[in-house]
């Protein structure tokens, strides 16, 4: 079976950035130009564009990159362009992402709570989670859902935690229903 675009270019960035001790500056940079691509859909739009050469949208990139990516960087964006996958841009960089984020043992935790935690609730959370999972470091990711009424749900990788009161009545409701009640005569 065939292996996804995606999947092989991201591997030669992630290649790139092993051998020449750069994965870290190009995992920020990579992380830099998807979050443009994702705002920017106009963007992606000429970069898919039939009628613009390969040579215009390179040009276009580094006009609007410029000195904030490296000619690493610069090297893979052109072979990109030339290969006719710019419209695979975003998702070879997303696969890029996640290797160097395995590599670099990164994981991402989404915390929901019902109302906006703190600064030093937000650093308790992610103090505590730090220590129950085998990742160096986490990307941080809150959010708020006033149905949840108290309590928190976390997700880290396939791991979820719901300690939430929602989940809880949710939980007590199922129960209620499931007790038979007998009628005695």
């Amino acid at each position: 079976m065939a292996r996804p675009v995606s999947k092989i270019y991201g591997e030669a960035l992630f290649m790139q950035g092993t051998e020449t001790g750069k994965l870290q500056e190009l995992y920020y940079q990579a992380d830099f130009i998807k979050k443009t691509l994702d705002q920017e859909p106009e963007l992606m739009d000429f970069l898919c564009h039939p009628r613009i050469s390969a040579k215009d949208k390179f040009d276009s990139l580094l006009h609007i990159f410029g000195e904030r990516i490296s000619t690493d960087m610069e090297g893979f964006l052109h072979v990109v362009i030339t290969k006719k996958r710019e419209k695979e841009l975003p998702s070879i960089l997303g696969e890029f992402l996640e290797m160097t984020k395995d590599y670099l043992l990164v994981g991402t935790a989404y915390v929901t709570t019902p109302a906006e935690l703190s600064l030093e609730q937000r650093n308790k959370v992610e103090e505590r989670l730090q220590k129950t999972t085998p990742y160096d470091r986490l990307e941080m990711h809150f959010s708020v859902d006033e149905s949840l009424l108290g309590g928190m749900v976390i997700r880290v990788g396939d791991r979820v935690v719901d300690s939430s009161v929602k989940t809880k009545l949710q939980n007590i409701k199922k129960e209620l229903r499931s007790i038979k009640l007998s009628t005695e005569e």
